[in-house]
């Protein structure tokens, strides 16, 4: 069995490519088990003869059934690291501190750091590609964060390190402007079920407040419930718009609600929004009720 070369599994580089073997004019590639070793090798049938292509500077020897296997990352175009997993992602890491091409690429340095799991790196590529989204428009570095393929902790750690002076400090402000996402939000769902504001609201608190009556998990006394619902009642405003269906799918309807009428709702802020609302309007004390309102919103991004 011998190499033929490398094939592009996506149309970019950086990415992963996969090694081609050929014996007997027939095509195969390894396939490997949960430790890595190749278990087998199975033919490749059809495939896009235009996604192949041969390096000078590597070539590759098939490893033998049960020996670790062969991986590869095309850094640059038609430049390819090779190796096991492991000896892989130092090859990547010494290339990406020498090779002057890459240390200027922040979003390929971001795919190479994705691909090896290097936390620091992740967080300084993906900080350096929110800046230079951040100088060509206002919605898109925000975008480009929610989709790109990073952990939920580097997102945050980028949100705050990128956050707006005023947004951080006017703590008014923030809440006032969570308020007015939010006020435009219901509106917008009160409309399609022909309600005005009031009876959107009122609707979903009384829908909250019967599954909260009926959840043996939560110690709470006949009074502090009437108490707490009828705070609810006396402070109806935008902060209980956030209160849809009265579940936990609260978060996730408000984004699409505000998909819907084009506008973005940060989940940061939703999250402030429902806690420290619920924390200052209802001041029950009891702590397993406490704690249940709070994991009931508990968010991912």
């Amino acid at each position: 069995m011998n190499f033929v070369g490398f094939y592009r599994l996506l149309n970019y580089t950086p990415a992963p490519v996969l090694p081609f073997f050929e014996k007997e004019n027939v095509t195969f590639r390894q396939i490997s088990d949960d430790s890595n070793n190749v278990s087998e090798y199975v033919e490749i049938q059809d495939y896009e003869k235009d996604r192949l292509f041969i390096t000078n500077e590597i070539k590759v020897r098939p490893p033998k059934i049960g020996s670790p296997a062969i991986y590869s990352y095309e850094y640059i175009e038609n430049s390819v690291a090779v190796g096991d997993l492991n000896k892989l992602k130092s090859r990547l890491r010494i290339i990406l501190s020498n090779n002057e091409s890459l240390i200027s690429n922040d979003f390929a340095k971001l795919e190479i750091a994705t691909f090896i799991n290097d936390e620091a790196l992740i967080l300084e590529s993906a900080k350096e590609c929110y800046r230079i989204l951040s100088a060509t428009s206002q919605q898109l570095p925000s975008k480009w964060l929610m989709g790109a393929p990073i952990s939920s902790s580097i997102k945050q750690i980028i949100r705050e390190n990128f956050a707006s002076p005023k947004m951080k400090n006017n703590s008014f402000g923030f809440r006032y402007s969570c308020r007015k996402i939010v006020n435009y939000s219901i509106e917008a769902a009160a409309s399609r079920n022909s309600m005005d504001k009031f009876q959107y609201i009122s609707e979903s608190i009384d829908t909250y407040f019967s599954r909260l009556k009926n959840d043996s998990s939560i110690e709470i006394t006949k009074s502090e419930f009437e108490e707490t619902k009828a705070l609810f009642y006396n402070e109806i405003s935008s902060v209980f718009s956030s209160f849809h269906s009265a579940t936990v799918s609260t978060i996730q309807e408000l984004r699409n609600i505000t998909q819907n009428i084009n506008t973005y709702i940060n989940n940061d802020i939703l999250e402030f929004l429902v806690k420290s609302e619920i924390k200052t309007l209802c001041h029950i004390e009891n702590k397993h009720y406490k704690v249940k309102i709070s994991d009931q919103f508990q968010m991912s991004s």
